[in-house]
């Protein structure tokens, strides 16, 4: 009841578009979410339009707020304090359409997955789509093996056409990372905002915040407090971006949570 509608309700509302200014904010809020989330020795696994809300007063808070931590892994050994080691044979974890990869492949997951997992849920609000949606499977055929191969064997360059060149570089950086590697994120930061002050776009709210019976339309313009900046919001305004993080590490300090689920995964 705190938070408002999804971002795929807006998505949808919005008749399957969000403008090139709300497609930067977007990016540059949800890659400082992870940054966050990651700091933590977290990796979350579950990238999807439906796990990412906007709050109920838009015009006040122009935050995204993630949710759903059930699929999420520690990737730091709290003892040890060293990464999980790589693997493979894996079970599928997480939504497949938007997946890595690697995952598909059956390989551990790691920081690169969650951002490579965005870069296709980004590149979805960009063209409404991904090559990998509604595809026919032949009687015997594995539904998310179809998915995968469709998604190995489509070139980035393909994939990305037509989109602006920093959400194809920001794909192009995560997929070339290596399991242990920590993501540069102000490098991946920086991609969108040098687009966004190159066109010199104000720090305002998104397209979305005018839509009809959106709680939003009721908040008067006067409310907004002067000079608000959406994009400085990286430090103690990222801690509520992520709320649901204290509970998922007080889950696991008490034993109660299963860190490695057998079996996970949403249809596409």
């Amino acid at each position: 009841d705190l938070l408002g509608p999804s971002l795929e309700e807006i998505f949808k509302l919005n008749d399957n578009k969000f403008n090139i200014k709300t497609m930067l904010l977007i990016s540059m809020q949800i890659i400082r979410i992870f940054e966050f989330i990651h700091s933590n020795g977290i990796i979350y696994r579950d990238v999807k339009p439906q796990n990412f809300l906007q709050s109920r007063m838009p015009l006040v808070d122009g935050n995204i707020y993630i949710v759903d931590f059930g699929l999420a892994k520690e990737y730091i050994n709290p003892l040890t304090n060293l990464h999980i080691p790589y693997g493979e044979n894996k079970n599928l974890t997480g939504t497949a359409r938007y997946m890595s990869i690697n995952t598909h492949l059956g390989r551990e997951q790691s920081r690169r997955d969650d951002l490579e997992s965005i870069g296709h849920m980004l590149i979805y609000f960009m063209k409404g789509g991904l090559p990998w949606q509604g595809l026919h499977v032949h009687e015997g055929e594995d539904h998310y093996t179809k998915i995968g191969q469709v998604k190995i064997h489509t070139p980035i360059e393909e994939l990305c056409k037509g989109v602006p060149d920093a959400w194809k570089n920001y794909l192009i950086y995560c997929r070339n990372l290596d399991f242990y590697e920590r993501p540069d994120y102000s490098y991946l930061h920086n991609l969108f905002r040098s687009y966004f002050d190159e066109f010199h776009f104000s720090n305002d709210n998104f397209d979305w915040i005018c839509l009809p019976n959106s709680d939003s339309t009721k908040t008067s313009n006067s409310t907004l407090p002067g000079n608000q900046d959406n994009l400085n919001l990286w430090d103690d305004t990222l801690k509520t971006n992520t709320m649901s993080i204290p509970s998922f590490l007080e889950m696991k300090q008490n034993k109660n949570y299963n860190s490695d689920p057998y079996h996970h995964i949403y249809p596409d």
